[in-house]
């Protein structure tokens, strides 16, 4: 009877040992998250930090990433539509429809009738828009050789594994 009590006891104990030692795990696990997000934050409060007033990208005009990133889709798919362009953006049509007026007042962008049909309407970058485009280009080949030369050799790898957790991360945000 002793024995049992005993073997009772060891195993009681031992549970209670898990069980407190899966809290400590699943608290740790917890705080990391916590840093993961503090670091994410910062990340993109720098990057605001950085656009807040725009970038010129060789255009002399101060652009913010939703209006580059515009003229980069305009530019890497010449006749596109508004509703096009709101699809590949992401983004709805009277959203783009405002970005389209800034750009076009700022003479970056032109509007054109389509030639096959004449209520759709293609946008265009001007010689000032192919400007900030390539200028654009170059500040993202700046910034991934930043990346490279810190990375060096690791730079795939390390590609890889932050595509895979901002991916990991996106599908979890939109599932909440």
């Amino acid at each position: 009877m002793l024995s049992l009590i005993k073997k009772f006891i060891f195993k009681l104990s031992l549970t209670f040992l898990l069980v407190n030692l899966t809290i400590c795990i699943m608290k740790n696990l917890e705080k990391s998250f916590d840093r993961m997000l503090a670091q994410l934050i910062q990340i993109v409060d720098r990057f605001n930090k950085q656009h807040k007033k725009g970038h010129d990208f060789g255009s002399g005009d101060l652009l913010f990433p939703s209006e580059i990133h515009t003229i980069q889709a305009i530019g890497d798919h010449e006749d596109i539509n508004i509703t096009e362009l709101a699809v590949a953006l992401k983004v709805t049509k009277p959203t783009i429809s405002e970005r389209i007026k800034k750009l076009e007042r700022l003479d970056l962008i032109q509007r054109r009738d389509a030639v096959d049909n004449m209520k759709t309407v293609i946008l265009h970058l001007t010689a000032r828009g192919w400007i900030a485009y390539k200028g654009h280009e170059t500040h993202h080949s700046e910034m991934f050789a930043h990346f490279q030369k810190h990375f060096g050799s690791n730079t795939a790898a390390q590609l890889r594994k932050c595509q895979q957790a901002f991916a990991a991360f996106l599908d979890v945000m939109k599932q909440k």
